[in-house]
């Protein structure tokens, strides 16, 4: 089955802020749960505007502060597989390039909830040195934001800094009944037995599963 956009809240949302950070020059933080479509959100909005300078990093369980970096050099240069020198040396590059850019630029950080606390005090050092020339979107699940707060709370080294500099948290929102409705018709089902049951997922990545399922049981019959 072909991948489908579907013009929910949390997709307008999502473009919402990214127009927004990206003429205000904003920190926003984007909270969603898995399966809330915040990576599909965002993914969308930058297909939908080639032109604009975004640039995406989503982060991986199994990259260290350096690999991270490293990887944020490459995507926002164009570069790769060159000696990058220390993080000092990458975060300077890294916002000399966008600070000369000539355009606003949109950072967006996804899987944020695996950012360590070192990384965060380094995500401090991008936003202070880029905060006139970039917006930023650090996007994770309900526990990135918990994670964090705990994290200020203990008073942490560093991280009240950077919870002060987010201006904004944003939540996405589970499906509605409307819109779980709407995306069911799409797919042409009417089995009211069946629309009982998606009304009942809890995010759109569930929901698109079980659509999934019953397409393929009703074809195999």
């Amino acid at each position: 089955m072909k991948d489908k956009i579907f013009e929910t809240n949390n997709l307008i949302t999502t473009r919402l802020v990214c127009l927004d950070v990206t003429k205000n020059l904003k920190l926003i933080a984007l909270v969603g749960e898995t399966g809330f479509g915040k990576t599909t959100s965002i993914l969308n909005f930058i297909s939908e505007h080639p032109d604009f300078n975004v640039y995406y990093i989503k982060l991986r369980k199994s990259m260290g502060t350096r690999n991270f970096y490293s990887t944020m050099l490459n995507i926002v240069s164009g570069e790769s597989g060159i000696n990058k020198g220390t993080v000092f040396s990458m975060i300077n590059r890294i916002a000399f390039i966008l600070n000369n850019t000539g355009k606003k630029n949109l950072l967006i950080i996804d899987e944020a909830g695996r950012l360590t606390k070192n990384q965060w005090h380094y995500i401090q050092e991008v936003r202070d040195e880029t905060e006139k020339s970039t917006g930023m979107i650090i996007a994770g699940p309900e526990y990135f934001k918990s994670k964090l707060t705990e994290w200020r709370d203990k008073n942490v080294e560093g991280i009240p800094e950077v919870y002060r500099r987010i201006n904004g948290w944003v939540h996405l929102k589970c499906p509605t009944a409307k819109e779980i409705k709407a995306i069911v018709a799409v797919y042409n089902i009417k089995d009211i037995g069946f629309i009982a049951i998606a009304l009942k997922a809890s995010n759109f990545g569930e929901l698109i599963n079980l659509i999934i399922n019953y397409l393929r049981a009703r074809d195999d019959d």
